[in-house]
């Protein structure tokens, strides 16, 4: 039988290890945080179900003295419907495991886990934000793919045909190449009304250093609180039209995000039993299986992502740098 190969100071020293897990695979979620800090409540039903306003009455307007008036009733408004999608992360602790942890510890062994299975739930949540919702036979969030598209890739969203309704369809450019400040400008007016505009510009860090290498002959080194560092050659925060753009790792590559978080918001639903927090997270209490010797729990959502107004919002797609 091997024998470890202690020697004879290894053997009888403990090892010194940093009492911190270091994360080698984690990634940044800038949008999907601001989309949880919106999270909006949605109480109850079978789906999650909006009135959207699709055209203006044609009656009414002007008239003289005692001209008829048009009373018929015209029909402006439908109802968009999406699915409710659930997520989860189990919680697996091994009760021998918990045992050995009690004495002198580097690190708890349950507050890691329970951070373990937050960090796991996020990187599912943001992988399925920047999808079309096919994932695991339908049952994953119905992400950004199919609401900022017009057609082209998701027909029917909200239950509603893009083929059909030309009203529900998003800004969609593709092919678009080698970046160009008038790929951002022509995109940008197509997704504004007047003031309401994209309040958030999300893509690739690919991208995002091509927009600043087409921003950088006009560089002013100025000071820290301008966004970037005095007389470094680079910036720290970039802005198109005054509306941020950001870098996200979880964007898929060539994608250029124009979001109305108007319009864009994550829906959650309350769990029946266990608590909700206001981002929608429900923590369900550690219970010991009945035929194993350890604990599990559960992190569950319930909601979807919902884009009530497609057309304030654009991409483009195939831009390269």
């Amino acid at each position: 039988m091997a024998v470890v190969d202690w020697d004879n100071l290894t053997s009888i020293t403990r090892e010194k290890v940093l009492p911190k897990i270091v994360d080698q695979i984690g990634k940044d979620h800038p949008l999907l945080g601001r989309l949880w800090d919106a999270a909006k409540l949605w109480t109850g039903g079978t789906s999650i179900q909006v009135p959207v306003k699709y055209r203006h009455n044609a009656q009414g307007g002007s008239y003289a003295g005692l001209d008829v008036l048009d009373t018929s009733q015209e029909k402006t408004r439908t109802r968009a419907k999406w699915n409710v999608k659930q997520i989860y992360q189990p919680i697996v602790l091994s009760n021998i495991e918990l045992a050995q942890n009690g004495g002198e510890k580097i690190a708890d062994l349950m507050d890691t886990e329970m951070e373990e299975a937050k960090e796991s739930l996020t990187d599912k949540f943001c992988t399925q934000l920047f999808g079309d919702g096919t994932g695991n036979g339908s049952k994953d969030l119905t992400g950004l793919v199919a609401a900022i598209d017009d057609g082209t890739n998701v027909d029917t969203y909200g239950d509603i045909a893009r083929s059909t309704h030309s009203w529900f369809r998003a800004n969609y450019t593709a092919n678009v190449g080698s970046l160009m400040l008038s790929d951002l400008a022509t995109m940008f007016d197509s997704c504004k009304s007047g003031q309401d505009t994209p309040t958030i510009i999300v893509t690739t860090e690919t991208v995002w250093s091509a927009y600043e290498a087409l921003l950088q002959p006009q560089v002013r080194f100025q000071s820290e609180a301008s966004g970037y560092n005095s007389g470094d050659g680079g910036m720290k925060a970039l802005s198109f039209r005054g509306v941020p753009v950001i870098s996200d790792e979880y964007c898929d590559s060539g994608y250029v995000y124009f979001v109305n978080e108007k319009y864009l918001k994550l829906y959650y639903m309350r769990h029946p039993k266990h608590p909700t927090d206001g981002k929608g997270f429900i923590v369900t209490p550690l219970r010991e299986p009945v035929n194993q010797d350890g604990q599990v729990g559960f992190i569950f959502w319930y909601g979807n992502l919902i884009n009530t107004q497609p057309r304030r919002s654009g991409v483009l797609r195939g831009v390269t740098a």
